[in-house]
C-alpha cells in the first residue's frame, strides 16, 4: 500500500509540473506532529514541526524569523477571510516590521496521511500567487484536541491570534475576528515590548 501511495504521489507531481507553464512545482507534504501536545505550567506555544508553502521546514517556535511573532491560527477553510482581515490590519498598522516582529498565518490541521497533506499543502500553495505570502503560511498537522487544550483554546469556530516569543512564551492572545479595538490593543502591547 505504501508503494502504491508513493507511485500515486509521484504521478501527481508529474501532472502538476506539466499542467501549465504557470504551475508551481509541488512541495512534499508537511510533517505530522505525532505526539500529543502537553500543557506546561506556564502558557507556552508547543514545539512543533511545520513547513511553509515554499517547502521550508521549521521547528516552531524557535525557528521563527523574529524574536516576537504574531500567529493567526485558522481551523476551517471558511476562516480565510478572517485571517486575511487580521493580516491586512497588521500590515496596514505596520505591526509586523521585520526584524522586530513577523506575522504568520497558521492553518491548524489534524494529523492526516501524506497523500492528503500533499493535496492540502499544494492546494493552499496554488491559491496564493505571492511568494512572500506563501513563505508566511505555516501549516501544522497536530492532535488538535491536545493542542487546543495546551493553548486554552475552547472553540475552533473562530480564528485565534497570538503574540509569542521564540522560546514559546505566549505574550498576548485573542479569539475572534479583527476589530479596531483589538488592533489598538495589539499595537499598544507590541509598542511596550519593542520600545
Amino acid at each position: 500500500m505504501k508503494t502504491f501511495s508513493k507511485i500515486l504521489l509521484l504521478a501527481l507531481c508529474a501532472l502538476n509540473i506539466t499542467a501549465s507553464k504557470a504551475a508551481l512545482l509541488p512541495i512534499l507534504p508537511g510533517p505530522v506532529n505525532k505526539d500529543k501536545v502537553t500543557m506546561s505550567e506556564t502558557k507556552t506555544f508547543p514545539k512543533l514541526k511545520s513547513k511553509n508553502l515554499e517547502g521550508k521546514e521549521y521547528l516552531l517556535p524557535k525557528e521563527l524569523e523574529s524574536e516576537i511573532s504574531i500567529l493567526v491560527l485558522a481551523y476551517k477553510r471558511d476562516q480565510q477571510k478572517d485571517v486575511d482581515a487580521w493580516l491586512t490590519a497588521i500590515k496596514e498598522n505596520e505591526l509586523d516590521i521585520c526584524p522586530a516582529v513577523t506575522s504568520y498565518e497558521v492553518p491548524v490541521l489534524k494529523q492526516l496521511n501524506s497523500f492528503i497533506r500533499f493535496n492540502i499543502d499544494n492546494g493552499m500553495r496554488y491559491g496564493i500567487n505571492d511568494k512572500a505570502k506563501r513563505e508566511r503560511v505555516l501549516s501544522i498537522y497536530v492532535d488538535k484536541d491536545s493542542f487546543n487544550k495546551a493553548l486554552a483554546i475552547n472553540t475552533e469556530k473562530t480564528v485565534h491570534t497570538l503574540v509569542i516569543r521564540k522560546n514559546g512564551e505566549i505574550l498576548w492572545q485573542k479569539p475572534g475576528n479583527v476589530s479596531e479595538e483589538k488592533i489598538a490593543e495589539l499595537k499598544n502591547f507590541l509598542k511596550s515590548l519593542v520600545d
